[in-house]
């Protein structure tokens, strides 16, 4: 599913309240790197950038620090258009990703059927980072799900 599609939800509360979860240390750090590794309409990506803006970080190092991968480049197109995307963004699937970490990645998985995706990515992103916040399913909490 496109993250176009997704944008009938709104995330923008949920992304700043999943911020507000992490150790402000990791805004506060000029290396701090984050990645959305399913950024949809960009809602998480639009809220770390803000977030790292009020602590005082240009957009130039906020541009180096926010990674975003997407499905198509529609969904590039339309984050950088009408959010005013800065992050480096690029079509990719972190399932495909190797020799790449990151401080923290946050975002919104596909779940696909039994949350099969999202457990995907969930593991994915233990390969990649250390701190991981994301939506998930919750079919999650099943025994079967794990």
């Amino acid at each position: 599913m496109s993250g176009i599609n997704r944008l009938k939800f709104d995330l923008n509360t949920l992304a700043n309240e999943m911020l507000d979860a992490l150790d402000p240390v990791l805004f506060e750090s000029k290396k701090t790197t984050f990645l959305d590794p399913a950024m949809g309409g960009g809602q998480f990506l639009k809220a770390i950038e803000d977030r790292l803006r009020s602590y005082g970080h240009s957009d130039k190092n906020i541009a180096k620090r926010v990674t975003g991968y997407a499905e198509n480049y529609l969904d590039m197109g339309w984050s950088k258009r009408y959010r005013g995307i800065i992050s480096h963004m690029e079509v990719n699937d972190i399932r495909e990703i190797k020799d790449m970490k990151f401080d923290v990645t946050i975002g919104n998985p596909p779940y696909g059927k039994n949350a099969n995706l999202a457990i995907e990515f969930l593991n994915r992103s233990a390969d990649h980072t250390d701190t991981i916040a994301m939506v998930l399913p919750r079919t999650l909490k099943k025994k079967s799900a794990v």
